[in-house]
């Protein structure tokens, strides 16, 4: 028989979806821990603090840890846990029990919940986002993670002008851009070109596929450049030659 029980306490209420997060929480813990685990509550839910400690303590625990799943540390961690617990346990003179520090004071979850929301928001970032007119839009290296991200801004095509592997900082295949406008609803066309030298076919290229894409189209390449170069370069021939020439 494990001697180690673990009791999880939060502070509860009346609406049921808020202990969601919580009894995930519960559930995590009783794959990693070998003991026994029971989530509690200090007011409005189910279990009470006293009632997940009995609990535990007819589970033929003696050794208790109790872990305050609480963000700031006021009277209900300072004064109100302690005093139940040892109000509970007191009468059990063969149990030793701990509490543990509020989750909210340690230094490790503190930076784990500042890291994903630094990621969540880099994730819906579109990096160097520019609007070159109502129906375009240029962007650096996108990542699948962006794709949510502008189909939420309604564009409904993406170019990619990045070759794969090219040289520099990490890029991601424009296969696995592609499957995630798939995913979206989005129209996905490859387009690779070198960053510079672009050929005059290459231009005219670029300005058919940019004309066949439905709108708004948004355009990428590995800083944003390089798609800018081509539809400038593509303006100057448009105005250069008949307009049936880029249709």
């Amino acid at each position: 028989m494990n001697t180690h029980g673990l009791l999880l306490v939060a502070h509860g209420s009346k609406d049921s979806e808020w202990t969601i997060p919580f009894k995930a929480i519960e559930n995590f813990t009783k794959r990693e821990f070998s003991g026994p685990v029971v989530l509690s509550y200090l007011e409005s839910s189910s279990p009470r603090i006293e009632q997940g400690l009995l609990q535990l303590l007819s589970s033929g625990v003696t050794n208790i840890t109790v872990a305050p799943l609480f963000f700031g540390v006021g009277s209900h961690v300072k004064t109100d846990i302690p005093q139940i617990i040892q109000k509970t346990v007191g009468g059990h003179p063969g149990v030793a029990f701990n509490i543990l520090p509020a989750v909210g004071q340690i230094p490790a979850i503190q930076r784990l919940i500042s890291s994903e929301i630094v990621s969540q928001v880099s994730a819906e970032v579109i990096p160097n986002l520019q609007q070159v007119s109502e129906e375009i839009s240029i962007a650096a290296q996108i990542r699948v993670e962006h794709i949510q991200s502008a189909a939420n801004l309604g564009f409904r095509s993406i170019i990619c002008n990045r070759p794969d592997e090219e040289e520099g900082e990490h890029q991601t295949p424009h296969q696995e851009i592609a499957q995630a406008c798939a995913r979206h609803r989005l129209e996905f066309t490859y387009f690779p070109v070198s960053p510079a030298d672009h050929t005059e076919q290459q231009v005219r290229d670029m300005r058919h596929a940019v004309n066949q894409s439905p709108k708004p189209v948004l355009i990428y390449c590995r800083s944003g450049r390089r798609s800018n170069a081509l539809l400038a370069r593509s303006e100057e021939l448009f105005d250069l030659y008949h307009p049936e020439s880029f249709s």
